[in-house]
């Protein structure tokens, strides 16, 4: 019940997200300056706070559990994202999509947020070292895909490897990356700071939830949304991902989930069953993607995710 209380308080910020961009009281430029806000100043200060947190007792055995079954995560879907869309037919244009939805969620604006009010602090420093593989998966393998995609269909020329290593190294250096980073220092050194700086961390933090659910909503705006959820395929696959991945990767990694901590357990939860990264439509229309599906795929299945996170959460007992 916890986890369906706070889908839908995410859902009324989507709705009011949603309506102030129907009324244009918050137009693209504002949806622009939120996320710069979301993703540089909130999400960052949610992990900082967090790794102070006295609830907060990552020591470096787990550390390296939590990010080796990071990797082995990240590993199983790159797998799955070569299979899945020939498996569904999916039209070549769009099978670089399918394939972006299949390994990155939405992790930043969505996954810190509930992390914390589903599980605690614990769970945001635990889910924060999932950010690490993540950033550097979305800035190579991401850019990857596309641009294979933009060679495909469209006979763009497509970068040299020193030239994609020198952009994807460039754009590592991220407040999120280098807070993901921080975090993990933090929590394992537990160093003494001002009352100050924990205050401002902590209300910043706050805003994060809000914030980033009413920029979602109002990029729901786009579309029509009767017609979203028209496309069968993408209907289909959006449901198989965010019920079938999560359920079954998650029993299938219980035997070696067994004597961990249980913010490791919530944290895979948090990675596999939160919708399509917002991200993946930026890098289409940056990389030659099909930036337009892309965007439609990430609306489904962020809206899809408002029922399917607390059933998931249900079948595998973490409600």
């Amino acid at each position: 019940m916890v986890l369906l209380h706070q889908m839908l308080a995410m859902l009324i910020f989507m709705m009011i997200g949603y309506y102030m961009s129907r009324r244009a009281i918050l137009d693209q430029k504002g949806e622009k300056m939120l996320s710069w806000l979301i993703l540089n100043v909130a999400n960052p200060s949610m992990m900082i706070s967090s790794s102070i947190s006295d609830e907060n007792t990552l020591q470096l055995p787990q550390l390296k559990q939590t990010l080796a079954a990071a990797l082995l995560m990240y590993a199983v879907l790159i797998l799955l994202s070569l299979v899945v869309p020939q498996l569904i037919r999916a039209p070549r244009r769009e099978r670089g999509v399918y394939r972006e939805m299949v390994v990155f969620s939405n992790l930043g604006f969505m996954g810190f947020p509930l992390a914390a009010a589903m599980f605690g602090p614990a769970a945001v420093v635990v889910t924060s070292i999932f950010a690490i593989p993540f950033n550097a998966l979305i800035y190579t393998y991401g850019i990857l895909i596309f641009e294979h995609d933009a060679v495909q269909e469209k006979g763009e020329e497509r970068q040299s490897g020193k030239q994609l290593l020198t952009g994807a190294l460039k754009k590592l250096i991220n407040p999120g990356m280098i807070c993901s980073l921080l975090a993990v220092v933090l929590t394992l050194t537990h160093p003494a700071l001002p009352d100050f700086a924990e205050v401002a961390a902590t209300h910043l933090s706050r805003l994060t939830a809000s914030l980033s659910m009413i920029v979602i909503g109002a990029s729901l705006t786009a579309f029509r949304i009767p017609d979203l959820f028209k496309d069968v395929r993408l209907l289909a696959f959006s449901l198989i991902r965010l019920i079938v991945f999560p359920v079954v990767l998650l029993t299938l990694a219980g035997p070696l989930l067994a004597g961990t901590p249980e913010q490791l357990t919530q944290a895979l939860f948090i990675a596999l069953a939160t919708p399509a990264a917002s991200m993946i439509a930026m890098l289409a229309q940056q990389n030659g993607g099909d930036h337009q599906f892309a965007a439609k795929g990430v609306a489904v299945s962020t809206l899809l995710s408002v029922i399917t996170m607390p059933i998931v959460a249900v079948l595998l007992g973490l409600s």
